[in-house]
């Protein structure tokens, strides 16, 4: 169930994130709120667009069984779209700054998009496929954790 799995890439950058926390001192609030935006950024956001990449260029069909949708060419352009993604939050990992503000941008746009159209297609097309379902949950929490880490991040570090 790929819903599932992105939630389950979400908890571990979560985790991972709480261990380099916990590992690293002195733990002031702007540092535990960087370190988990990064690891969010790096495992979750790369990790996950990866996983997108993959599934809309090489199992095209098979997705859109699970989301209750019609396999077409827009799927492959998609793909390419999360590659890119995928590649930048790896960059997170070396690029600090404002590189990862538009990051957060581009996916939490992308992903909030893409939750409006799974409840659209709940609600109006009675789509309760699991495809369609779970995933309209990571696609609201990934980009509320990355937005919510930004702006504490900014705040305690003076800059709100």
């Amino acid at each position: 169930m790929v819903g599932v799995f992105f939630i389950g890439l979400y908890l571990l950058g979560l985790l991972v994130g709480i261990a380099a926390v916990v590992k690293k001192k002195p733990r002031d609030a702007a540092h535990v709120a960087e370190t988990l935006l990064l690891y969010q950024l790096v495992i979750t956001v790369a990790l996950s667009s990866l996983m997108g990449f993959v599934g809309h260029v090489f199992m095209s069909e098979k997705i859109a069984a699970q989301i209750g949708w019609a396999s077409n060419g827009f799927q492959k352009e998609l793909g390419f779209v999360s590659l890119g993604i995928a590649i930048a939050g790896f960059m997170c990992f070396w690029y600090r700054g404002t590189f990862w503000l538009a990051v957060i941008v581009i996916f939490s746009t992308f992903y909030l998009g893409a939750a409006v159209n799974h409840v659209k297609e709940m609600l109006l097309a009675q789509n309760f496929n699991p495809g369609n379902v779970f995933p309209a949950v990571s696609d609201v929490l990934i980009p509320l954790t990355l937005i919510a880490c930004w702006l504490l991040k900014a705040k305690w570090e003076g800059r709100s």
